[in-house]
């Protein structure tokens, strides 16, 4: 395993273990999106993935991962920058996309 899936991989667990702690009674389905925008994560600290990677990487439907990805935005856990016809960028911790110069 590469030094960089490696870090990911920490980093997953540290925010799972964390966001295990905060939000319990969240389903797992929100946080197994959660950790695959972790994982998905670039150096930019942004996430580009489309609904349909998400879905098949955490076995959900396309609809599961919307209302996931919803669920986690409205708590502040990501920020979203939509991009019509194309894929979305989730920058993972709220980090406003615009203030690291857009995705």
């Amino acid at each position: 395993m590469n030094p960089g899936t490696a870090s990911r991989l920490r980093k997953a667990q540290a925010t799972s273990d964390r966001w295990d702690s905060l939000a319990p009674a969240l389903s797992r389905t929100v946080r197994h999106v959660f950790k695959d925008l972790i994982l998905g994560t670039g150096r930019d600290g942004v996430c580009r993935y489309a609904h349909a990677t998400i879905a098949e990487s955490c076995g959900l439907s396309i609809s599961s991962v919307r209302r996931a990805l919803a669920v986690l935005t409205s708590w502040g856990w990501i920020s979203v920058q939509i991009h019509p016809g194309g894929v979305n960028a989730y920058a993972v911790g709220g980090v406003l996309l615009e203030e690291q110069g857009g995705a």
